[in-house]
């Protein structure tokens, strides 16, 4: 993903990472992959878990 976006001059725009399947993946790997990524938004798609943060986080990036 990363070199599409280099690849395509946007190198320097801002990135939210969504952790999708939060849902099916084991606990302890969603809590390390929020540990190793604290801005990162854990969602469900399926049980809309987490959905209504992603869409807070978006605020906040695109107001900035």
């Amino acid at each position: 993903m990363h070199g599409v976006l280099y690849g395509i001059g946007a190198r320097d725009r801002p990135e939210l990472l969504a952790l999708d399947k939060t849902d099916v993946a084991p606990a302890e790997r969603v809590a390390a992959l929020c540990a190793a990524h604290p801005t990162a938004v854990p969602v469900s798609a399926v049980t809309g878990e987490g959905v209504e943060d992603l869409r807070a986080a978006i605020g906040r990036a695109l107001a900035r």
